[in-house]
């Protein structure tokens, strides 16, 4: 096991059945189990339960210890955990009114990696004022309680705005507007010179991250050494040069694989000439954009908790009013600045702030207070954020990083580099 413990080197306690706030919920969690083929939560909890009494909190007693069922997304099932600590002796009936929350992420697949999940929000606490959820244990293994790879993190104050955002008030609503804003810009204000997925390093000669390349690559840094350069220039690639790199990569994989495949290596060569087109465009120059930054790519309003009991005013640069903490740095790179400065909608205007695709019309705010609110977020997000948010162009090539990083996986995949060519075609006509 690794990471960081809560507590003392762990002793099995005897437990009860433990005790859920989902009781009642055991429909509810079918469709993960159906759809992930979970273990149900109503015999899981018990799992959970022991594993807390071994691995968090081994002087608490089962009782003084809930799990309980909280929504998951398409990677992880979440659960929270609470100790209610007692404020006197057990033995003269102690009011239980202290609480010490955490929550316990385990991945719905095999294929998940913690430690890398783990290193994104080691680099993020280390290198930025954004803030995210503090790792409190992870396991990338099977050996344990759990019989699974997890992640436990501190539970942060607040709410999700998926479902706050609609009921907050105008002043709340600005607050938060002002506090994405400076989300983005410091995760734009980190500058790599090269471009990858975060990963732990394996070695503890050298540093303890490193960014694993989009392409592999026979040029290994020394050891003890990392790909992870701050601050420092000129990039490895130029854009244009990384994305064509990477459709290559993907189509040399698929032709290994199937050497009689046609219709994926085309679209991976039309994709190809897209990124050589908003090149010779000049959208994606070297020049001083000839770096690599933090990207969240799931900036949405799900993984944004913000907290109302907050008063601070956020004067301080690296203070927020509002916002609580960042969530879901599963899929987070150090990639082309445009790649980070998505538009969120959201913030103005009626939109499914859930949805993943940026639309082809950005709508406009239709009143004065939304106008406010998109104001100062652009404001609030900086120079660099407006110039590659708004553009048709941008919009494509965040597309096209998003087919390039992830590949093509579901038919899903494949529509949406259909409507991407379809839209460039439309645009640079032959």
């Amino acid at each position: 096991m690794e990471g960081k413990v809560l507590s003392s080197p762990p002793s099995l306690q005897g437990s009860s059945p433990a005790r859920s706030s989902c009781d009642e919920s055991d429909v509810a969690s079918e469709s993960s189990t159906i759809v992930y083929d979970h273990e149900p939560f109503s015999t899981f909890k018990d799992r959970v339960l022991a594993f807390a009494l071994t691995c968090l909190w081994p002087d608490a007693a089962a009782d003084d210890v809930t799990v309980e069922r909280l929504p998951g997304g398409a990677y992880n099932r979440i659960i929270g955990l609470t100790r209610h600590v007692r404020d006197g002796p057990p033995d003269v009936g102690g009011t239980k009114d202290k609480e010490q929350q955490c929550i316990l992420r385990v991945p719905r697949f095999d294929a998940a990696q913690v430690e890398n999940e783990v290193a994104v929000l080691k680099f993020v606490s280390s290198n930025t004022w954004i803030p995210v959820p503090r790792v409190c244990m992870f396991d990338h293994g099977q050996d344990n309680v759990l019989y699974s790879p997890f992640c436990v993190q501190e539970r942060v104050a607040g709410a999700s705005l998926f479902a706050l955002f609609p009921t907050l008030s105008h002043a709340d609503k600005v607050r938060v507007a002002q506090d994405l804003g400076r989300v983005v810009q410091s995760m734009l204000a980190v500058r790599s010179r090269s471009a990858g997925r975060f990963v732990l390093c394996k070695s503890t000669a050298g540093p303890p991250l490193d960014l694993e390349p989009f392409v592999r690559s026979t040029d290994a840094p020394a050891p003890g050494s990392s790909r992870l350069v701050l601050n420092a220039a000129p990039a490895e690639a130029t854009p244009a040069a990384l994305l064509m790199s990477m459709l290559a990569a993907q189509k040399a994989a698929c032709l290994e694989t199937h050497p009689t495949e046609t219709v994926l290596p085309e679209i991976l060569d039309q994709l190809s000439g897209v990124a050589s087109d908003l090149e010779r465009t000049g959208w994606l120059v070297a020049g001083d954009d000839h770096y690599y930054t933090l990207a969240h790519l799931d900036l949405a309003p799900r993984n944004i908790m913000a907290d109302t009991s907050q008063t601070k005013t956020a004067a301080a640069a690296s203070s927020l009013s509002i916002v609580s903490a960042i969530l879901d740095w599963d899929s987070a790179v150090c990639a082309p600045p445009f790649v980070a400065c998505a538009p969120h909608p959201w913030i103005w205007a009626e939109w499914d702030s859930d949805r993943e695709d940026e639309p082809r019309v950005l709508p406009s705010p239709e009143s004065t207070e939304a106008a406010q609110r998109k104001e100062v977020f652009d404001g609030s997000a900086g120079a660099t954020f407006c110039r590659f948010a708004y553009s048709t162009e941008y919009r494509l090539a965040r597309q096209l990083f998003r087919l390039a990083a992830k590949g093509f996986g579901t038919n899903e995949d494949f529509k949406a580099a259909e409507l991407l060519l379809e839209e460039w075609h439309s645009l640079f006509p032959a």
